[in-house]
């Protein structure tokens, strides 16, 4: 790396800073918009709430930047291998906090709070890293299929056969492993 900076030009290494940091910006844009995607959908569920539909949505994003599953798996009509976490919350029929035409956070009876962005941020943590996932969800005594659930619906969603793959339930959402190899129909 270093010997790749030295053989730089100044305009080169500016460019690779600018772009460096460009690409930083995008990330912490990306992991704010899973903050109010969390927040819109479980703030009134607390801890357990959001760390579920943090972890279902990371879950999603990890299967397919791992190549685990094909991106239209969670992203009808898509190929986009490299998805932010704004292009699975607007995808087509997927969470209805984001308009999927706007990728606009839809508007809600009353405003996400600072205090429920905070809340969000920190359960996106742990559900980031299996390992405090896993301590996570044994602290809040959630089934442990949190661990690997894909994808959710409130009770009052409509019915989707396609979800229906080793469901639990969370709070006011029902969870699933829709998309896992291992999971039981």
């Amino acid at each position: 790396m270093e010997e790749e900076i030295d053989n730089m030009s100044p305009q080169q290494y500016v460019a690779r800073k600018n772009l460096e940091e460009a690409m930083k910006k995008a990330q912490a844009e990306d992991l704010e918009n899973l903050a109010m995607a969390v927040a819109l959908e479980a703030r009134g569920e607390k801890e357990e709430g959001m760390f579920a539909v943090a972890r279902s949505i990371i879950n999603r994003k990890r299967m397919i930047d791992d190549e685990e599953v094909l991106p239209s798996t969670f992203m009808p009509g898509s190929t986009n291998e490299n998805p932010t976490f704004m292009d699975l919350l607007s995808a087509k029929n997927q969470y209805s906090v984001v308009d999927e035409d706007t990728k606009e956070f839809v508007q809600q009876k009353s405003p996400v709070t600072d205090k429920d962005l905070e809340l969000a941020r920190s359960m996106i943590i742990f559900a980031q890293s299996d390992d405090s996932a896993q301590l996570i969800a044994e602290a809040f005594k959630i089934d442990p299929k949190i661990l690997k659930a894909t994808g959710f619906r409130t009770k009052e969603a409509d019915y989707d056969a396609s979800q229906d793959v080793d469901t639990f339930s969370v709070g006011n959402h029902q969870f699933n492993l829709a998309g896992v190899e291992d999971a039981e129909e």
